[in-house]
């Protein structure tokens, strides 16, 4: 039997109340396992009503006290389907509860208050240590998890320190309990990387050896592969992993973040599950202090439960530059900066030196006659050096460099002889830095740069540890100014800072790419 049912949305002025009926429907003290999938696609529902009211209120004259109204709801929505996330006990459950979570972050996010947002982040947390402890997660769960985070992170997450919260945030005894006692507040930016793992973890329990699952927001991208040691000798350069990509991203088509694992990376436990996410266009440490440039790409790979330590060979990284260094590498630099590769040349005489001088020892005539008598070679020997001293002239000038689009002046005052002067050239460098949780900035041990590639706009650092790591681009001027014979040029070496090796038994990495736009002579 078929049968068509038509769905009609409560007029405009009585979604408030429809919402407030269906939540204050639903019994909070008696919440059993066997109800949580019912009350959740009730509570579905209802954020469906109130996100019409958020959605309204961007096209019409939609009163405040509405909007006042169905925020309040929208908490009230929350702690209730809290009361439910703590008995959640199948993967249906989870899958049905995070998708409520989702549903009701969707809209308006950045309207929620601090504490709104910190609780529904807090019970993503719980469902996807559920997921965790039951031993699978599905791809509609997983898929509803990284959106309602996503939607968190455009309302401002990451300027938000979580804390307890009164709301339900508690976890069974049966698992691993998730919730944060101390009253001392914590970057979400951290909260937010052991979702993305933990998130990470569960789908690769679902999966063998050489599978990939990739999943992808606006704000987050993340693929998650399970690899062993077989796969890390197929290959001796070792095997490149990439990470899932954010819808909203200034990379191109042709850049993609990724690390490469060497092939004597001991995978001798079994397999591991490698977290590769993307965070878009957003900096999870902007409020912390770690500001990056406009165009700036954070990315983090991780090895689930591996200790990562005494590598024998780096852990090589593929990091985006900033959009705005991408497009001077790829397209201005033909136009600004023509001398690439090759440096501009510029030199003036002075004059004011004693000099020697190769002279003809012989007369016009006399070589008109050996030309004549085809006796020309015995003019060679014929000559003599003849010394005299050349006035001082002022020939100071000013050149215009290309690659600095700056004028330098060669000034004649004080010297004598010729004066040589070359432009700066030009190129790209890096220093590969970490974020210390502990200092809350950024520092250069334990990661070297290795190279630039300026045509895909990419550069690579070795790094025999992971943790949170970002590398910042600047470029280096080397010039050189002589004078007669004697070249006295000033360059400055980029060298690698001293590899330290970390002994952390999880060890999370964040790669990020910042343009200084320096400029050292």
């Amino acid at each position: 039997i078929e049968r068509t049912i038509t769905v009609i949305s409560p007029p405009a002025g009585q979604r408030n109340n429809v919402a407030s009926g269906t939540i204050s429907s639903i019994d909070t003290t008696a919440a059993s396992a066997e109800d949580v999938v019912e009350v959740a696609s009730t509570l579905s529902s209802a954020a469906s009503l109130l996100n019409a009211v958020f959605d309204d209120s961007t096209t019409s004259s939609t009163d405040d006290a509405s909007l006042a109204e169905a925020e309040a709801l929208r908490e009230e929505l929350v702690e209730t389907m809290a009361s439910f996330i703590e008995v959640v006990a199948d993967s249906e459950a989870v899958e049905s509860s995070v998708a409520v979570l989702e549903t009701a972050a969707a809209s308006s996010p950045e309207s929620m208050s601090s504490a709104l947002q910190t609780t529904i982040l807090d019970n993503v947390e719980s469902l996807v240590s559920s997921a965790n402890s039951l031993g699978e997660v599905s791809e509609s769960a997983a898929s509803s998890s990284i959106s309602c985070v996503s939607s968190l992170i455009d309302g401002g997450l990451f300027g938000v320190e979580s804390e307890p919260t009164a709301m339900p945030t508690r976890t069974p005894s049966r698992r691993r309990r998730r919730r944060r006692l101390a009253p001392t507040a914590a970057p979400t930016a951290n909260q937010v990387d052991g979702v993305l793992l933990s998130l990470s973890a569960a789908i690769g329990l679902g999966m063998v050896a050489g599978e990939e699952s990739e999943l992808a927001s606006n704000n987050l991208g993340m693929k998650s592969s399970v690899v062993d040691e077989s796969l890390l000798g197929l290959n001796d350069a070792g095997l490149s992993i990439g990470a899932g990509l954010a819808s909203d991203n200034d990379l191109p088509d042709s850049v993609t973040p990724a690390m490469v694992l060497p092939p004597t990376l001991n995978l001798s436990a079994g397999q591991v599950t490698v977290a590769a996410i993307n965070y878009g266009n957003k900096n999870p440490y902007e409020t912390d202090g770690g500001i990056v440039a406009e165009g700036s790409s954070v990315n983090s790979f991780t090895l689930n439960g591996m200790a990562v330590k005494d590598l024998v060979d780096p852990i090589v990284l593929t990091l985006p530059l900033p959009s705005s260094t991408r497009r001077r590498l790829s397209a201005e630099w033909a136009g600004t900066w023509p001398t690439k590769d090759k440096a501009e040349f510029y030199s003036v005489n002075c004059y004011g030196r004693n000099v020697s001088k190769l002279e003809a020892a012989y007369s016009e005539e006399d070589l008109a006659r050996a030309r004549y008598c085809g006796l020309e070679s015995d003019l060679i020997n014929k000559t003599r050096w003849v010394n005299y001293f050349q006035p001082w002239v002022n020939n100071s000038r000013k050149v215009w460099c290309n690659s600095t689009e700056t004028w330098h002046y060669m000034d004649c005052e004080g010297r004598v002889g010729v004066i040589n002067y070359t432009c700066p050239v030009m190129k790209p460098v890096s220093a590969c830095l970490y974020w210390d949780t502990t200092s809350l900035s950024w520092r250069s041990e334990g990661c070297t740069y290795w190279r630039t590639d300026t045509v895909k706009g990419v550069a690579y650092c070795n790094c025999t540890h992971l943790t949170s790591f970002r590398s910042e681009e600047a470029e280096e001027a080397q010039s050189s100014v002589s004078s007669f014979a004697e070249t006295a040029a000033s360059v400055q070496d980029l060298t690698g800072s001293a590899v330290q090796k970390n002994l952390g038994i999880l060890m999370t990495m964040f790669c990020l790419w910042l343009f200084a736009g320096s400029l050292y002579t």
